[in-house]
């Protein structure tokens, strides 16, 4: 059994306070297994392997006219699981340098920290202080409430090992909602006396000093109209998990009014934690995307009207979030359906979240796969201060690399002029290309099936669509030949989310979940998936079981 699936059954013989979801999420965050429906509470874990490029192919971005700036998400400094931030921290900034040695600034999006608790604020303070050399403009998510939410709320059952106490409530509801004024006070703190990154934003002196919600301007000379708006804003406690954004609604639409009446023809950047919901994939139920409405109930706050008016009215408007840990190289990562333009950011140090419904190589589904735990990227974005056209590469720290196609958006296009709309990336898609010389294999008996694939002879149709990728092998296993009746059907999730060095050429699993009769005969069909669900068959396999 997955340890998703032992979670969930630790969680039934307890009560937390808390859905089912946000247990497994949280306790995944923890590094908390469970052993037979107990939890177990490792004091330490051993940081994983990051993966440092043995060479690197990175652009070189140094001619003049262009303004640059990185946008990171879901940093989570001070996650008690192996992610190993302190080296893909400095690795990363060391590669910004590499790639752009006078880029104008770095924003982060959220859950820097893994629970807000001051010794992470020291930590990530550190890290900034000592890589960073661009101005910092940083702001909440929802783990920067974490800490702070315990600290009011615990009273004393459930588990009480430590590190868990600093992440969840251990009582049925929420009793005492001020921790939102420390965790924002604590978040105030770190911008006022621990983040020294010199022309920092927030910092004493600077132009969005102690704020929480900011208007960012980067590029230009300072006089107004210059530069470029960056529009970011926290969540603030409520609804679901600390996603809602209610009370900062008008304070959005006064700051994108302003920026597009300083100049209309230029880019507006909207950055928040969270994304608008059914938008950049994994933007759907749950805790997944921001509560955008004008009420904090779970039905009302998850209202896109906010989302289409704003899309509606600037076309110019660029929005990156985070949360969703979703790796970069899944081209659904971009969105420009409603006639503005989305990007989803991944996660800059700590671990992928998987959210199709495929098995990993444990045999879980719908979690954090364990070579997910060596994620780390981020975006550059460049603009042309010519034409006002935005490019934005998808930095890869384990590859060296910049992953696909960069996108390019034109700030002043018109609906027709999109590029990125599902309808068209899925109608320009094409399902997967098999090599003649494809093999699936199969091994094993009564005691366990396992099949083989050579991934190394499948690969994405790039020249349909640039930057799609083989996501996913679905397995059919009939009785008897191909023809006959299916007796298992399950998608694998392929190894599209590791780095190059760590795909190998054969895509090898046990057939999870299955359940063959003796006795029989039976052939397994193999497909290759695309982003959007486009098969190809890669070939079959007979099998007996005695």
């Amino acid at each position: 059994m997955g340890t998703q699936h032992s979670l969930e059954n630790a969680y039934d013989r307890g009560t937390f306070g808390i859905s089912r979801r946000t247990f497994v999420e949280l306790a995944a965050a923890a590094g908390i297994t469970a052993v037979g429906g107990a939890l177990v509470f490792p004091d330490a874990q051993a940081q994983a392997k990051f993966t440092e490029p043995v060479q690197t192919s990175w652009p070189s971005l140094t001619d003049s006219g262009k303004v640059r700036f990185t946008v990171h998400s879901d940093t989570h400094i001070g996650s008690n699981t192996n992610n190993n931030w302190a080296d893909k921290v400095p690795a990363a900034f060391k590669a910004i340098y590499e790639i752009c040695p006078d880029i104008d600034a770095h924003f982060f999006v959220g859950d820097s920290t893994d629970t807000g608790a001051p010794k992470q604020y020291d930590e990530l303070a550190d890290l900034l202080n000592d890589n960073a050399q661009a101005p910092v403009g940083i702001v909440m998510g929802n783990h920067e409430y974490y800490y702070w939410m315990a600290r009011a709320n615990n009273d004393g059952t459930g588990p009480t090992q430590g590190y868990w106490r600093e992440i969840a409530p251990h009582v049925t509801e929420v009793t005492d909602p001020s921790y939102e004024v420390d965790a924002e006070d604590e978040f105030c703190k770190f911008v006022d006396r621990k983040l020294k990154v010199e022309g920092s934003f927030q910092i004493p002196g600077g132009p969005n000093a102690g704020e929480i919600d900011c208007d960012f301007v980067v590029g230009g000379d300072g006089t107004p109209g210059s530069g470029y708006h960056v529009i970011a804003a926290s969540p603030r406690v409520g609804g679901y998990d600390h996603r809602f954004y209610g009370d900062t609604l008008d304070w959005i639409r006064e700051h994108l009014a302003a920026a597009a009446q300083e100049d209309p023809n230029k880019p507006i950047f909207l950055l928040t934690h969270h994304p608008f919901g059914n938008t950049v994939w994994y933007s759907v139920g749950g805790s997944w995307n921001g509560q955008f409405g004008e009420d904090i109930s779970e039905t009302e706050g998850n209202d896109n009207a906010f989302y289409h008016e704003i899309a509606a009215q600037y076309p110019q408007l660029i929005h990156f979030s985070g949360h969703t840990h979703v790796p970069m190289v899944d081209p659904r990562s971009i969105y420009q359906d409603d006639g503005c333009t989305l990007v989803q950011t991944a996660t800059f140090a700590n671990n992928f979240w998987m959210i199709e419904p495929d098995y990993d190589e444990t045999g879980s589904y719908g979690g954090h796969p364990d070579s997910g735990q060596d994620a780390s990227q981020c975006e550059l974005v460049e603009i042309d201060t010519a034409t006002d056209e935005v490019t934005i590469y998808r930095l890869d720290f384990r590859e060296g690399a910049v992953l696909g196609q960069p996108w390019t958006v034109d700030a002043s296009h018109g609906v027709d002029g999109l590029q990125y709309t599902t309808d068209k990336m899925e109608a320009a898609s094409a399902a997967p290309v098999v090599d003649s010389d494809a093999q699936v294999t199969v091994t094993g008996g009564s005691d366990g099936v396992s099949f083989a694939i050579t991934a190394d002879k499948v690969h994405a149709d790039t020249a349909a669509l640039p930057n799609d990728v083989v996501l996913a092998y679905r397995v059919e296993v009939h009785e008897g030949d191909a023809s006959g009746e299916v007796d298992y059907d399950a998608r694998y999730m392929s190894d599209y989310y590791k780095v190059s060095a760590d795909r190998a050429a054969s895509f090898e699993r046990p057939l999870f979940g299955s359940v063959l009769k003796g006795g029989r005969d039976y052939t397994l069909v193999a497909y290759a998936v695309n982003a959007f669900g486009k098969e190809s068959k890669v070939g079959e396999a007979s099998f007996s079981l005695a």
